[in-house]
């Protein structure tokens, strides 16, 4: 049970950077 939390955990994780990263590859060129 544990690992599967863990898997979730660092899958949750992920995609939250990436929504991140491409919110800011987004909006640098307009403030550029």
């Amino acid at each position: 049970m544990k690992q599967l939390l863990d898997a979730i955990l660092l899958t949750t994780i992920r995609l939250i950077w990436l929504m991140t990263f491409k919110l800011l590859v987004a909006f640098t060129p307009k403030l550029a």
